[in-house]
């Protein structure tokens, strides 16, 4: 079959895909209840509808027809029945679908849902004056029928007919306040002169939905996408993020899915698709903000980013749709450009279809998609073979048991010598090396495929990337009873970074804090400057300078963000960390958590480092040294004092790695648990302890620190853990 016979028939199924997507959309959405019938008919619905929502149809519409046969006056069962024959589509089908729907309204004239989703279909038979009757009927019964008037704006829509348009808007506008239905069909209308391309027109009644209902918030999701047509990334992406905020809307969820899906890890996605409806919108707000690059500006820079991809696969490969249909736009979508592209000729020989290759050497060395016009959509394909249209003259006699496809393909290959070496091994006359390399080629991209991450995005900062930051940080309970978080703070030096002045050489760091909820919400920021002087330039890469932050910080899951920008060489970075605040309100037993710190010794100092009459050296590493003792810190609360209001307690430091457990009682070798150390006296019902161990008889690995308490007074006990490794 010759090119040109295949493209008309490629465009009937085109068209029959797209009236039969539209029907889905439709039947999705208007079904009756039918939890009035008998308990025994109840029961046979919901099995009916069980098979539908599992696709089922057939099966469902046999049921149906046989219900129907024995329950002739049944307008549910019928409207139900051409719900599905619509839903299976196809002429025949689609016949079937109207005799039910005329059955159902037989039976119940009046009934609002059965004439919508017979007006439903007639519209998409693109029957719009029959449509037009019914919905006008629908809103004669009943003035408030959301989807009667959905259905009839998109009438008006299709017959261009601008005068009725502007009758509905006044209408509406003038029952905002009054009729609880109104605001959503002011939506319905706004979001069909975006999809119609009258943007000034949608952004106006979009806007004044928002300002008279703050909270209508797919409003803000559509004029998101007004401003993603106009290429206004950054206010798109502020309304995009506002609108999915307890956004509830099924149909609109699944649209926000999709339009993130192909960035997700399968992980990601089986996990939103198990979520409660309630659930979903929080989802996908904490995926995009959990990708921000930097939370500390006002953009999500990797949203802005998505957006940018969005509009430019729409405009070049499938205008007016998203997600794209060309497999060429959910690629872009995911990567970006490619490394190296290349636009086939072929089709210009005569025996190809249209195709091209995409190659991301910088992902993953055998990372290559290919592409082939199929009725001007690109599919990606396993091979160019898919792309062979008339076997070349020169390979029509090859004496090999294979595919003649396959073979011809070479010519392909041959072009795309220069995109790649892996494409270069396949631009080969010699048949069996050919095949040798095509298997290799195709297994290595299969490999690639699956572990090649599921986007590509490089940050763009306003900084120079490269200033290494490393923190830690420690809980305990403040004087009136709130949480103190202490951050600690390490930034490793270098000499690009200092300027001599005098006889020392000094740096600043600015810093910007920021504390987010929960929700990701930011809820304070603020600002520090860090300062550090060298008296000599020459000291080592693993030179680090020390800092403490104290914040009261209210309980609940927080995440702390900072950023820090050298002045003088601009080196910049961005550290975030997870911070499970706990709730030191209690009065029952309590400990803090564990600090590390190189040093611990009596100070009277003000200083951020400085708690109790002792200075505690900040130790911002995750790590120890196993040849280095190190000290920790801890507080206990809320101990017991018997009559003579004396404490008596028991303390265990445990040691827990993959196969082994230690009681480090014998590897203390300094502290509060050894006599010829200072007491150090307690405070407000706080008793603090130090100690100082020496690891260099532990194993080197993965480990967690234990101290668990038991007050022998009241008979309580209290446990606190730290994670670390030893190297």
């Amino acid at each position: 079959m010759k090119l040109k016979k295949i493209m008309p028939n490629i465009m009937k199924v085109k068209l029959k895909v797209v009236l039969l997507s539209f029907i889905l959309t439709i039947f999705s959405i208007n079904s009756v209840s039918i939890y009035n019938q008998s308990p025994q008919d109840t029961t046979i619905f919901r099995e009916i509808i069980t098979l539908k929502n599992n696709g089922n149809l057939k099966e469902a519409v046999k049921k149906l027809e046989l219900f129907t046969r024995k329950n002739s006056k049944n307008a549910i069962a019928f409207n139900l029945l051409g719900e599905i024959y619509a839903r299976i589509g196809g002429k025949k089908n689609i016949k079937n679908a109207e005799k039910s729907f005329k059955k159902a309204l037989n039976i119940e004239p009046n009934n609002i849902t059965f004439i919508v989703n017979y007006g439903n279909l007639e519209f998409a038979r693109r029957k719009y004056n029959s449509a037009k009757k019914l919905f006008l009927k629908a809103i004669k019964l009943d003035p408030s029928s959301i989807k009667a008037f959905e259905g009839l704006i998109k009438v008006y829509f299709k017959e261009k007919n601008n005068k009725k348009l502007n009758e509905i808007e006044e209408k509406i506008k003038g029952s905002l306040f009054t009729d609880p239905s109104s605001p959503e069909i002011y939506f319905i209308l706004g979001r069909e002169y975006l999809k119609n391309r009258v943007y000034n027109k949608a952004e106006k009644i979009l806007k004044n939905i928002i300002k008279n209902f703050p909270s209508f918030n797919k409003a803000k999701l559509y004029l998101g996408d007004i401003y993603l047509e106009f290429s206004r990334y950054s206010t798109a992406a502020r309304y995009y993020l506002e609108g999915l905020k307890n956004l509830k809307d099924k149909e609109e969820l699944k649209n926000r899915f999709d339009f993130v899906k192909e960035i997700m890890t399968e992980e990601e996605k089986s996990e939103y698709k198990k979520l409660p409806l309630d659930e979903k919108s929080r989802f996908l707000l904490m995926f995009w903000r959990k990708k921000d690059p930097d939370p500390l500006t006002e953009n999500n820079e990797r949203l802005i980013e998505h957006l940018k991809r969005v509009k430019f696969v729409k405009t070049v490969y499938t205008p007016d749709k998203y997600p794209s249909q060309d497999d060429r736009g959910k690629i872009y979508v995911k990567y970006g450009a490619p490394d190296s592209r290349y636009i086939s000729t072929g089709g210009s020989k005569g025996f190809s279809r249209g195709n091209e290759s995409w190659v991301y050497n910088t992902i993953h060395r055998d990372l290559s998609f290919d592409f082939v016009d199929f009725g001007g959509i690109y599919k990606q394909v396993k091979d160019l073979k898919e792309a062979i249209v008339v076997i070349p003259n020169k390979y029509r006699n090859i004496k090999f048991s294979v595919d003649l496809k396959l073979i011809s393909s070479i010519e392909l290959y041959k072009e795309r010598a220069n995109l790649s070496i892996n494409y270069e091994k396949l631009a080969t006359d010699d048949v069996e090396e050919f095949l040798d390399n095509y298997y290799n080629f195709t297994v290595n991209r299969e490999i690639a495929e699956i572990e090649a991450p599921p986007e590509r995005y490089i940050p763009k900062y306003s900084f120079k990337p490269g200033l290494d930051i490393t923190a830690t940080y420690a809980q305990f309970r403040n004087k009136n009873k709130k949480t103190k978080v202490e951050i600690y703070l390490g930034i490793y030096l270098k000499k690009e970074d200092f300027i001599k002045k005098e006889l020392k050489y000094v740096t600043q760091y600015n810093a910007l804090y920021a504390i987010f909820d929960r929700n990701l919400e930011r809820e304070k920021e603020f600002k520090r400057s860090y300062s550090a002087f060298v008296n000599d330039i020459s000291f080592s890469e693993n030179t680090i300078s020390k800092y403490q932050e104290n914040l009261i910080i209210t309980p609940g899951k927080r995440e702390l963000a900072l950023k820090l920008i050298n002045e003088k060489s601009n080196r910049g970075g961005i550290f975030k960390i997870d911070i499970p605040v706990k709730d030191f309100s209690s009065d029952k037993l309590m400990i803090s958590d564990i600090q590390f710190s190189e040093n611990i010794f009596p100070s009277n100092e003000k200083s951020p480092d400085v708690k109790n009459g002792l200075k505690v050296v900040p130790y911002p590493f995750n790590t120890i040294k196993k040849e280095k003792p190190l000290f920790i810190y801890f507080e206990i609360y809320n101990l017991k004092p018997d009559l003579s209001g004396k404490t008596f307690y028991k303390i265990e430091y445990i040691l827990k790695q993959k196969n082994q457990s230690v009681n480090l009682t014998s590897n203390i070798i300094g502290g509060t648990e050894l006599e010829n150390y200072p007491r150090i006296k307690k405070t407000e019902n706080t008793e603090v302890k130090y100690i100082q161990f020496d690891f260099s008889s532990i194993n080197r690995g993965k480990s967690q620190l234990i101290i668990k308490l038991t007050d022998m007074n009241s008979g309580q006990s209290a446990e606190t853990v730290r994670n670390f490794e030893i190297r």
